[in-house]
């Protein structure tokens, strides 16, 4: 007779191999490129889900309205329906007035997905919620969840608020989103924005948290624009998606004065911003090995059962990331 000890270390073996759940998040407007992002999602992995941006909800003439909304294709199984709310949206609008913010909001998506032939299970709420919001989202959270029966509701999660949330309070929703990813600060140009490993670390010091959570990893880049303002001495900063790095490097109206930083030296536009002398921009992207490590830390934080979502497959489809980092 084999013992069971024989037989049952194959299976494990197995087990530990499993491939890991990876999920894409698609943040644009458009789907000018779906076959090719597409063809890269399939090669993660079977039935990979998708998270689409649908719109974004933002205060607008005295009142909350969708904006930026998205030209959703009819041939995309989306499981993860994703909205963005600005800051000043819940800062204006009163307690009495958030079941009517939450009807604008079912109805925007019901909209969307009668038209696309879609039917997304779950609804992902974009908000940075801070002390003087917290009570209001909060609230919004449970009436969304209430009136949406159909779809679970996820909120995003930022570093700080998974490390402090004691500080910061946990959202009543039915699971959490982490984004593990922008460390820094646009106002502290001589710390890395995008990501820094170092200090992630220093927010997974406990990888509990009250609510199950996928995960998020930068699969961008971005180039961050730094522009010394005289009268205050204030560095006010702006993003470019991607980071065009190659572009910083060819353009003779840049002069690199670091391995990863560039000097502006004439007036001009670049990728729709235009630069003034002396405006710096710095391109930023996370290493392959800093990935592939924020892989094996979002798979223990979501208790290797939640989604790992890749975050933006517009980018990592154009071959900057290839699928075998991931798989």
């Amino acid at each position: 007779m084999v013992p069971i000890l024989r037989l049952l270390i194959p299976l494990l073996f197995l087990y530990s191999c499993e491939q890991k759940n990876i999920g894409v998040i698609h943040w644009s407007t458009h789907f000018h490129h779906l076959s090719k992002e597409k063809k890269y999602a399939d090669s993660l992995g079977e039935k990979t889900p998708w998270m689409v941006r649908y719109f974004d909800v933002v205060w607008e003439n005295g009142e909350a309205t969708p904006t930026a909304v998205a030209h959703l294709p009819e041939n995309l199984s989306i499981h993860s329906s994703a909205i963005y709310i600005q800051r000043q949206v819940v800062e204006n609008t009163s307690k009495a007035e958030l079941p009517t913010l939450s009807k604008k909001i079912i109805s925007m998506i019901q909209q969307m997905e009668t038209i696309s032939h879609s039917n997304s299970k779950e609804l992902l709420v974009d908000f940075d919620w801070g002390k003087k919001t917290k009570s209001k989202y909060f609230e919004l959270i449970s009436i969304l969840k209430k009136s949406f029966p159909t779809k679970v509701v996820s909120t995003t999660i930022r570093l700080s608020q998974f490390a402090n949330p004691k500080v910061y309070g946990v959202p009543p929703s039915s699971k959490g989103l982490l984004m593990l990813y922008q460390t820094g600060s646009l106002n502290q140009p001589d710390r890395p924005l995008l990501w820094e490993k170092s200090e992630v670390q220093t927010y997974l010091k406990e990888k509990s948290y009250p609510l199950s959570l996928d995960v998020a990893i930068p699969t961008f880049s971005w180039s961050r624009i730094q522009r010394k303002m005289p009268i205050q001495s204030k560095t006010r900063g702006s993003l470019i998606f991607p980071s065009y790095s190659n572009d910083l490097e060819n353009d003779k109206d840049f002069k690199q004065i670091q391995p990863n930083q560039f000097i502006c030296t004439k007036a001009h536009f670049f990728h729709g911003f235009f630069l003034l002398p002396g405006d710096r921009v710095i391109p930023e992207k996370v290493a392959e090995n800093d990935l592939k490590w924020a892989i094996e830390e979002a798979n223990s934080i979501s208790r290797n059962t939640g989604t790992v979502y890749l975050y933006l497959i517009e980018e990592a489809s154009n071959g900057a990331y290839p699928a075998k980092w991931f798989r």
